[in-house]
């Protein structure tokens, strides 16, 4: 079993594929991230998890444009990157260090355009893919995309 997580401050995309094929697609708090650690622990379960504080160089101290903006983008990212910590201290909590494989963002293509979903990526995401819900938010998407990279990478 493996549980591929992109982390957000608001809701965390979560793709959990079984060991017997099954997948399920979760939008989940950080809060109710914790709550299904707890209830619901697979001894046997890989967690990946996409780590935006591991980027060795970042491009948000640009001298070029709107400095308000830039602002926002660079607190963004710091709070993206505490809900990351916050999740990978509750994966430690319930999975050995071994069972937990902490990765780069990596580029999306072709499915994500300048960073974005659009509906044509969506469309061929579905296309792709097939999964069971038919409405899927951004980052349950990317926690697919997430798993697919560590399946490749890590043999999973």
């Amino acid at each position: 079993m493996v549980i591929a997580i992109d982390p957000d401050v608001k809701k965390s995309g979560v793709y959990i594929r079984f060991g017997d094929g099954k997948e399920d697609y979760k939008a989940l708090t950080i809060v109710e991230l914790r709550d299904y650690f707890c209830n619901v622990m697979f001894k046997d379960a890989k967690v990946v998890i996409e780590c935006s504080h591991l980027v060795k160089r970042s491009n948000f101290h640009r001298k070029r444009g709107n400095i308000s903006v830039n602002e926002k983008i660079a607190r963004m990212a710091g709070r993206n990157e505490g809900a990351c910590l916050q999740i990978i201290e509750f994966a430690k909590e319930f999975y050995h260090e071994k069972d937990l494989y902490l990765i780069e963002p990596f580029s999306k293509a072709p499915f994500k355009v300048r960073g974005k979903w659009d509906d044509k990526t969506r469309a061929m995401f579905r296309a792709n893919f097939k999964p069971k819900p038919k409405k899927l938010n951004d980052d349950m998407r990317d926690a697919r995309l997430i798993y697919d990279f560590a399946v490749k990478k890590y043999k999973l």
